[in-house]
């Protein structure tokens, strides 16, 4: 629904185009910030979502949360069309790596050396 953003016939469906707003004070405990879809959010837990980025290389954290996600949609809801699923992690922190290294395993250039993101639209 997000792409439907000003389009007033869904708004008697209840599409609204005010967004939800909240603040949070950053950190140094702060390590990143992710950013999804709800295909994300709808299958998995802010808990889950943390762990799974925790625990992969930055360069190919926001590939982990979509495929966790749509085996999570296709375990969860079979007979459904998997969400679209998007994601942008934010790491707020310089690791070694990103010192090292302005290229990501797969050759490709990355423009800020801490982010990662990541797209799935089956």
């Amino acid at each position: 629904m997000a792409r439907a953003f000003g389009d007033f016939c869904l708004k008697d469906f209840g599409l609204i185009s005010v967004p939800d707003i909240s603040y949070r004070r950053l950190t140094e405990k702060d390590e990143f910030v992710v950013l999804a879809t709800d295909g994300i959010w709808d299958v998995l837990s802010n808990e889950e979502v943390v762990k799974i980025v925790a625990l992969a290389p930055r360069a190919s954290a926001a590939q982990a949360l979509v495929e966790s996600a749509t085996r999570a949609w296709r375990s969860k809801y079979p007979y459904v069309k998997v969400d679209d699923c998007a994601v942008v992690c934010l790491f707020l922190t310089a690791s070694t790596s990103d010192i090292s290294s302005d290229f990501s395993p797969t050759g490709e250039e990355m423009s800020s050396g801490n982010s990662s993101q990541y797209q799935d639209g089956s």
